[in-house]
């Protein structure tokens, strides 16, 4: 007869499913920055729904004070593909869940 030890068995499961939910909950993404040339406007942070449709979906509007400095935080559930058009420009960044970055705009 084989011995099964329900202990061991309750206590990988209970691991399992931590590392399985810590997967599913987004996490906060924070951009900072100064552009002083961009005084006191805004631009708005998108990404994509999926890349078939190409729906945009916003994630946060960038506000730049009397100094041109920001700050943004919001909640990424994964890595993501994200862009912002502004000035005639067109920037991308891929951004990851529980990261910081700090953004150089164009003058």
């Amino acid at each position: 007869m084989i011995k099964v030890n329900t202990k061991n068995i309750k206590s990988a499961l209970i691991i399992l499913c931590l590392l399985i939910a810590g997967k599913a909950f987004a996490a906060s993404i924070k951009i900072t920055g100064k552009a002083p040339e961009y005084a006191q406007n805004s631009i708005e942070l998108n990404t994509f729904h999926d890349f078939i449709s190409e729906q945009h979906i916003r994630l946060g509007t960038i506000r730049f004070n009397a100094q041109g400095a920001f700050e943004l935080e919001f909640n990424l559930e994964k890595t993501s593909l994200c862009f912002a058009n502004f000035d005639g420009y067109h920037g991308m960044i891929y951004l990851e869940p529980g990261k910081s970055y700090e953004l150089v705009f164009p003058p």
